[in-house]
């Protein structure tokens, strides 16, 4: 910003150690568009952005994530209060809530809904001209992603550009096997067709930092320091999931919030709304795209785990250049991508009034019972004050009894103004 303001271009930072590049350092993001929006925050008598009005420009970006979802799931085909859901369970929960630390890394991870929006467009065109422009608007995004700085959360979006095209690729062909090769043609090129304008849109800095780094060392713990072009060693590979991490979706701070090593952050998107993306995962199976995406969800979950998951180690070991993602368990940023479409599906059937409430009956007797062990784990310490209760245990289960409730209170019908309410608000205070 001190740059700009000075009508020199943003090249050279002249105040950090004995000066650094601007172009060679991607986590700077100099050349993000959004950043220009900084221009206009005056400067504290201090000579540094105003906090006050840098908290209301993250909270405008988390309000971006939360649009761009929206669209994303309006353009499955799913109503407004779906999208809506959507929309929140994307922005304040899971990743992108918990990378606050980490601006650049956060402004990345906000792009992949308009991403995969355009992509899925893209695949849906006949027509060579939608085909290319989607396609490029995909791509165009995609390059918004690098220019923010946070290579991780691209290299995560083009996995899930990539395995999209190639599920369509595989549908096309399993429905008509005559077609051979064609079928996967089309999805090959919209992959290869974002990829390339998705480059060419973050060149001005991709490209010097790929040759800053051949410049670059590495450093990882105890480790000796790494040439940043080396393929790390996996023995110094330590950040992941912890196995206990598989009941994070329900107890966001369980095991005292100690569910990884490293840069973890958990996948939790909400009691009730992990219960919508079980019944949307249940109810729209026949969707290509919520079987997809449920793929996508438990395949970035187990990679998130780390050494303790064999998926990593084979993929670490054969993928080219996967390596330079080395933190594993932000790789739990595509899984909660996933669920909070998958949640929007959900919300979309629960509150559809063609659904028979006899169908609900075998998901009806198993959260009887999930209520009534909640109630009972509650009321026990509550009596004799043994075993002792850490409120972030007792808490999720207060949780999980409302989540039942409110699931009991739709089935019978009541799927008006009121209960909108009742889900939304119910989802509001869980994530905050």
């Amino acid at each position: 910003v001190q740059s700009v303001r000075h009508w020199r271009l943003p090249f050279w930072d002249p105040y950090v150690f004995c000066g650094r590049s601007f172009p060679g350092e991607m986590q700077t993001a100099a050349f993000y568009p959004l950043q220009l929006l900084l221009l206009f925050i005056p400067f504290n008598r201090d000579g540094v952005l105003n906090p006050e009005l840098y908290n209301w420009w993250f909270a405008l970006a988390h309000f971006l994530a939360a649009c761009f979802m929206y669209a994303l799931v309006r353009d499955l085909g799913l109503r407004r209060f779906s999208a809506l859901l959507g929309a929140v369970c994307f922005a304040f929960s899971g990743f992108v809530a918990a990378v606050k630390e980490w601006p650049h890394m956060f402004e990345s991870a906000l792009w992949l809904p308009l991403v995969f929006l355009f992509c899925l467009r893209a695949l849906r065109k006949e027509n060579t001209a939608g085909f290319i422009l989607n396609a490029a608007w995909s791509g165009l995004f995609l390059g918004m992603a690098v220019l923010a700085g946070g290579l991780h959360a691209v290299i995560m979006q083009g996995i899930a550009v990539v395995g999209a095209a190639t599920f369509a690729g595989y549908e096309r062909w399993s429905h008509n096997r005559e077609l051979g090769f064609s079928a996967w043609s089309r999805p090959a090129c919209v992959a290869m067709f974002v990829a390339l304008i998705g480059l060419s849109a973050g060149a001005v800095q991709l490209l010097p930092s790929i040759e800053y780094g051949n410049l670059a060392l590495r450093f990882l713990g105890n480790a000796p320091p790494q040439p940043a072009t080396q393929k790390i060693p996996y023995a110094y590979l330590s950040e992941g999931l912890y196995p206990q991490s598989v009941i994070a979706p329900l107890f966001h701070s369980a095991f005292n919030g100690v569910l990884g090593s490293g840069e973890c952050t958990p996948p939790y998107i909400g009691v009730f709304s992990f219960l919508l993306a079980i019944i949307g995962v249940w109810k729209s199976w026949h969707n290509m795209w919520v079987r997809y995406l449920t793929g996508l969800a438990c395949g970035a979950f187990f990679y998130a785990l780390g050494a303790y998951s064999l998926l990593h180690g084979l993929l670490y070991a054969i993928v080219p250049q996967l390596w330079v993602a080395r933190e594993a368990g932000r790789f739990i940023y595509l899984a909660n991508f996933a669920m909070a479409i998958l949640v929007a599906f959900g919300a979309e059937t629960l509150l559809s009034n063609s659904v028979d409430a006899t169908g609900w009956a075998s998901l009806k007797r198993v959260l009887k019972w999930v209520a009534s062990a909640s109630v009972v784990a509650l009321a026990v310490p509550a009596i004799f004050a043994q075993p002792a209760l850490n409120p972030w245990i007792g808490f999720p289960l207060v949780l999980i009894i409302a989540s039942c409730g409110l699931f009991y209170y739709l089935v019978h019908g009541n799927r008006g103004l009121s209960a909108k309410i009742a889900i939304l608000g119910l989802v509001m205070c869980d994530l905050y």
